[in-house]
């Protein structure tokens, strides 16, 4: 059984300041991985209370919903954040009786460009997989356990 990676989506609005010292209204989608929406609330609250103006309690969270990724793959070299869902078909054969079944997954990886994110997820892929598309997701951050 494959063990899915549980993450939270939050679209999250706070009043950012800037390294200039002016305030913008800021909306933003982040990823979260956590067990429940108060973890996650509670670790999006501590990430971003160092850019909230009045800290953690400044931070308002519009919506959340539970995402889950079979695979988090990184491009070590990536100057970027850009975050792409790969979706990924997999399809194995019982040996016994020859019949073929099949499976869809998504992943969730984090590279400069599609080309790279590709590149990326059919370096990882076995031969029984063969993707089936490339999504880019706007998130602005990525919070891991």
């Amino acid at each position: 059984m494959q063990k899915f990676i549980q993450t939270i989506e939050c679209s999250v609005r706070y009043v950012k300041l800037q390294p200039d010292g002016r305030t913008l209204d800021a909306r933003e989608v982040w990823l979260v991985e956590a067990r429940s929406y108060g973890e996650a609330q509670n670790r999006l609250g501590l990430a971003l209370s160092k850019y909230a103006q009045d800290g953690a309690d400044g931070l308002f969270v519009q919506q959340m919903k539970s995402v889950y990724y079979a695979e988090h793959l990184t491009d070590e070299e990536a100057a970027k954040q850009r975050y792409w869902r790969v979706r990924v078909k997999l399809t194995d054969r019982n040996p016994d009786t020859g019949k073929e079944s099949s499976v869809t997954q998504q992943w969730l990886v984090r590279a400069d460009t599609m080309g790279r994110a590709t590149k990326l997820a059919t370096e990882t892929m076995g031969d029984s997989c063969e993707m089936v598309a490339v999504t880019e997701l706007k998130y602005n951050g990525y919070i891991e356990r």
